[in-house]
């Protein structure tokens, strides 16, 4: 008889804390989708901006990729090349999915 595997649900937050920068986490329609990205990063408001109506596992993955931009701008690494992020971000999600880990974003607003 198989085993029945448990997800475990990790709670995104809309509020995390990045070399001492408030970033704020929002589902949001309001990013460049024309150039087909599903999230982004918002340095003037200090916002990760993600589509809403996504698949959930390319929205965690976009949550990761986009974090890892924050990493390698805060901390002036500046090193990552787009495709460096990513590769990183997808291996991660893969990570994420075999570990059964989901995340769950009931706390994050969605703003126009």
């Amino acid at each position: 008889m198989p085993t029945q595997v448990r997800k475990i649900k990790l709670k995104v937050k809309p509020l995390y804390y990045v070399g001492g920068h408030p970033f704020r986490v929002i589902l949001t329609n309001n990013i460049m989708e024309d150039k087909g990205r599903i999230g982004e990063v918002d340095y003037k408001t200090i916002t990760i901006k993600i589509a809403p109506h996504t698949v959930e596992s390319q929205k965690t993955k976009a949550l990761i990729h986009e974090f890892i931009h924050v990493v390698n701008q805060i901390y002036n690494l500046e090193k990552l090349k787009e495709s460096d992020v990513m590769q990183i971000s997808e291996g991660l999600n893969q990570i994420f999915s075999q570990m059964n880990i989901e995340l769950d974003w009931t706390d994050i607003k969605e703003e126009k």
